[in-house]
């Protein structure tokens, strides 16, 4: 990734700029809380390093408005754990590296990076239990009507599955990375052998 963190909007500037008179995100920015994902915040100050989460976003999506407010959050009550938004539309390049299942600019499409700036992994566009039901039960409806459920949905979740998904995500790719320097010595000792 060839640019910085300070290049990326923070929750509060996108919200205040680009949201200006969209009621609902300012709403669910204002009003996420976290407090029943105690372990979520432990979770990730547990993993000791630095974190940026960058988020490919647009104001008119439901699923971004469904875990973005809560993922800010997040990151809002811990230490080491940054978040910065971008929109998908104007960052094309970035969304074309990560596009869901390899075809679809779905958004939000959350990247994970070390504090090095090295991609960790991404998560998105939707909570796993939310895509299943999209694609089995609700998958005979009509848009109007998964608009509806989806909505539902997210009211009913407040964000609890996006944020414990990006937090596994955190886990396994700060694990597998912490790994790496062993992985890369242990090589080099075999290949002198």
């Amino acid at each position: 990734m060839n640019r910085t963190m300070t290049e990326f909007r923070t929750a509060q500037a996108w919200t205040g700029r680009e949201l200006a008179g969209r009621r609902d995100w300012i709403r669910e920015f204002t009003s996420a809380e976290v407090a029943e994902l105690d372990a979520a915040v432990a979770a990730v100050e547990a993993l000791g390093v630095p974190l940026h989460l960058v988020v490919l976003s647009e104001d008119w999506c439901i699923d971004s408005l469904g875990s973005l407010p809560y993922l800010d959050a997040l990151a809002e009550r811990t230490a080491n754990l940054d978040v910065r938004i971008l929109e998908r539309d104007q960052n094309l390049d970035l969304m074309d590296a990560h596009l869901f299942r390899g075809r679809s600019r779905s958004i939000p499409c959350v990247i994970a990076y070390d504090d090095a700036f090295r991609e960790l992994g991404s998560w998105g566009p939707r909570p796993t239990a939310l895509l299943t039901a999209l694609e089995t039960e609700w998958a005979t409806l009509d848009a109007a009507a998964q608009l509806a459920e989806k909505r539902r949905w997210y009211a009913k979740d407040r964000g609890v599955s996006s944020v414990h998904e990006v937090v596994a995500l955190l886990t396994r790719a700060t694990a597998a990375n912490a790994h790496a320097p062993v992985a890369a010595q242990l090589g080099t000792l075999s290949a002198s052998a």
